[in-house]
């Protein structure tokens, strides 16, 4: 029996069924991969988001760790019309060298680390450290191994001396002052295009630096408000946006809780959109938040975050 092939017709019938078949996996195959990169592409971005949230709680909670009461320089300024906030600390989150303390026990006139130790640092801790008296006042930048001022025992905080003395006159102390980190969080410009135009990069910078690390992209506006204990009965009768005015034994005294409110854009324009949720979360009835410089605002997805941070205490 002779076998019978394919016509013309037919082949050239299958020829387009396949293109058609071809053309149809490659596209759900584009549509696929796409989806898989953006979602990738958003996992990094929200783990980055949480990686700074979760930096800025910590510098938050640490503010004031290792202030003498008798520094100028103070634990925390806040300046309204710049949305700059100020945290001074001898820790830096981002250096584990500077984590830790100690008690030193100065019985031998010489410092040196005792039976009394705390806490410390990562083995790489540093040899530069600040000395408190049992009052938390500041005694001496030194090192180990130098000549105690008395045989008292003393509270010893490792700092890092290749970054500019954050309580040091050039920046807002005073002369011969205790050592410190002084960070910085500001809004500045942004370069990203999926942020809405107006919008800012909240940055984190560390002593003197010219330029400081991106926290967070597409930030609308930053507020921060005080919860304060102005009575001294260790409950909250405040909540004030403003720092307590006076010393640095004021601030210590009264400051119990710290919180920051973020206004962050969510996803990318939307012209068919229009945002009407509430941005009034957990803030004072006459703050709001700026946000006259975002051009079509509210054709963008917008997220209120708020982060707390109780200061480690001083007593």
């Amino acid at each position: 029996m002779k076998a019978k092939g394919f016509t013309l017709v037919e082949m050239v019938i299958t020829i387009l069924i396949m293109s058609i078949i071809m053309g149809l996996s490659g596209n759900t195959f584009k549509r696929v991969l796409f989806g898989v990169k953006e979602e990738s592409k958003s996992m990094e971005s929200n783990q980055d988001k949480l990686l700074g949230l979760e930096l800025i709680r910590l510098d938050l909670e640490h503010l004031g760790f290792g202030i003498a009461r008798n520094t100028t320089g103070k634990p925390v300024e806040w300046t309204d019309a710049s949305r700059q906030l100020t945290l001074r600390s001898t820790l830096n989150n981002t250096n584990q060298d500077t984590l830790g303390w100690h008690m030193i026990n100065c019985t031998s006139n010489i410092v040196t680390l005792s039976s009394q130790e705390v806490a410390s640092g990562g083995t790489g801790l540093s040899t530069d450290i600040v000395l408190l008296d049992q009052d938390k006042n500041f005694v001496s930048n030194t090192t180990y191994g130098d000549t105690c001022p008395d045989t008292k025992p003393y509270l010893a905080y490792p700092y890092d001396n290749t970054v500019t003395n954050g309580c040091g006159a050039a920046l807002g102390g005073a002369a011969g002052e205790q050592y410190c980190n002084r960070v910085v969080y500001e809004l500045t410009a942004t370069t990203l295009a999926t942020c809405a135009p107006g919008t800012k990069t909240l940055t984190r910078k560390v002593g003197a630096a010219a330029s400081g690390d991106p926290i967070l992209n597409c930030v609308a506006d930053i507020i921060v408000r005080f919860d304060l204990d102005t009575n001294g009965d260790d409950t909250i009768d405040s909540n004030d946006t403003a720092v307590p005015p006076g010393t640095t034994s004021a601030i210590i005294d009264q400051v119990k809780n710290v919180d920051v409110f973020i206004l962050q854009q969510i996803g990318q324009k939307d012209l068919e959109f229009t945002f009407t949720g509430d941005l009034t979360l957990g803030l004072p009835a006459a703050v709001t938040f700026n946000t006259a410089g975002i051009t079509d605002f509210n054709k963008y997805r917008w997220k209120v975050i708020k982060l707390s941070g109780k200061p480690m205490s001083w007593d």
